[in-house]
């Protein structure tokens, strides 16, 4: 995939005869989801640091998606702002590495992070028997530094391994890098996805049936909802929210790895057919991505009640130090049961 597009080509050339998107709108509208972004994710981040059910495997990869979308706020959009504004000289080149280094790392962060997601969800809904044995904290964490590890080396590659043709940056990626980023890292994991969701349909669809048949049978019983169906009720929930957000983000994504995937096959392709008005598609799909990163954390809070709750508390300035005194005031069962068989014989003691 390659970055050479830019929302709104060079100010320096607004003159020309293509239609492309002014920089002060670009400026505007960045400015807008870098703020959204970055409190957003930061919310969400704030809210595992309050929130002990949220630091289970399930929430892990939701983690790491939020951290690489602050990282798209604080890095990717700012430096691609900055690089609308900035020209000639050092300063140019460096604006412009850092904007397209951060881009594509923050892009499979997040592809990879969807992934695991993915494949979790898979797990749980499809082996829900053997889920908790098999995915636990540990072997996500170890997942996911295996996939930031990797995100990192394919997105420095352009600067060791690029193109000769000079367009003012020092990380220059080739067609070769792009075309297999392109099928590697972003097409191969949405094929997992899809298979993924695929499975999860599948298996919802047969529990549907099933819970049904259930129902009608404690209707009769006069019994409540089983252990197996508040289960899978719980993991439903999960699934769905997590199910929204792997959607949007191919919404979001899904039009700009087209175009530059087609770009890159058919380079003359978008000129003969948009013409003109290239710069304006350039702009729209590039912004898609980037509010991306906005949509996550209303997903959550709409959607989950743990980070609903754990948002509440963050917005309210319930801060984690009260979280952890009330914890640390919580006495356990054994601990009761000690204090309240010792409370008698302190009181024969003293009548004595």
């Amino acid at each position: 995939m390659d970055n050479d597009t830019d929302l709104g080509h060079d100010p320096r050339h607004v003159h020309g005869s293509r239609h492309d998107v002014p920089v002060e709108a670009v400026t505007i509208v960045l400015a807008i989801l870098i703020v959204l972004s970055v409190a957003g994710n930061l919310l969400v981040c704030s809210a595992f640091v309050i929130q002990p059910r949220l630091r289970r495997a399930l929430y892990l990869p939701v983690l790491s998606l939020s951290v690489a979308d602050v990282m798209c706020g604080l890095v990717a959009m700012t430096s691609y702002l900055a690089k609308k504004h900035v020209f000639g000289g050092k300063k140019e080149q460096v604006v412009c590495d850092i904007s397209r280094f951060s881009y594509f790392l923050t892009e499979y962060a997040s592809v990879f992070s969807l992934t695991i997601i993915s494949v979790d969800r898979a797990l749980a809904i499809v082996r829900p028997l053997t889920y908790q044995t098999t995915v636990t904290s540990q072997r996500m964490k170890a997942a996911l530094g295996c996939t930031w590890c990797w995100a990192i080396i394919v997105s420095a590659l352009p600067f060791f391994w690029k193109t000769e043709k000079d367009d003012g940056c020092y990380f220059r990626p080739t067609n070769e890098w792009s075309m297999a980023v392109i099928v590697g890292n972003v097409l191969v994991p949405f094929l997992l996805i899809l298979a993924c969701q695929f499975s999860i349909y599948v298996i919802a669809i047969k529990h549907a049936i099933i819970i049904k048949q259930q129902r009608r049978i404690s209707m009769v019983n006069r019994r409540g909802s089983t252990p197996r169906t508040e289960a899978w009720a719980i993991e439903r929930k999960a699934t769905v929210s997590l199910s929204i957000v792997i959607g949007l983000f191919i919404i979001c994504w899904g039009p700009s790895t087209l175009y530059y995937f087609l770009q890159k096959v058919s380079p003359g392709y978008f000129e003969g057919t948009f013409g003109e008005y290239e710069g304006t598609f350039n702009a729209v799909v590039k912004l898609m991505t980037f509010a991306n990163s906005c949509f996550n954390p209303l997903v959550y809070s709409w959607l989950n009640k743990d980070f609903r709750q754990a948002f509440l508390r963050v917005l309210s300035r319930k801060r984690y130090k009260n979280a952890v005194e009330k914890q640390a005031s919580q006495i356990s069962h054994h601990e009761l049961l000690i204090r309240q068989a010792s409370k008698p014989t302190m009181v024969t003691y003293e009548h004595s």
